[in-house]
């Protein structure tokens, strides 16, 4: 058994908040590669749309999220539920 099979992450989904900063953009790209499907949860509109032009990955979306505000949560939440 090859030892990366372990950390493969097929037909999962990886919400990665402030994902358009310098660790969220290496966290996304890992589990790009490990098979994930990544969702970037950042306030940052610019940054992000700009990092999905970067990856140009089919499996990577953006949602804007304010993490400190109760309210965002749980708007995206909402929006994620039947994901």
């Amino acid at each position: 058994m090859n030892y990366l099979n372990k950390f493969k992450l097929d037909n999962k989904i990886s919400l990665v908040t402030g994902g358009a900063g310098g660790i969220g953009i290496e966290i996304c790209k890992s589990l790009l590669d490990a098979g994930s499907k990544v969702i970037i949860a950042d306030i940052d509109s610019k940054k992000s749309k700009k990092l999905l032009k970067k990856i140009k990955n089919k499996n990577i979306e953006y949602y804007k999220l304010d993490s400190t505000s109760e309210k965002n949560i749980l708007i995206l939440r909402n929006k994620l539920y039947f994901y």
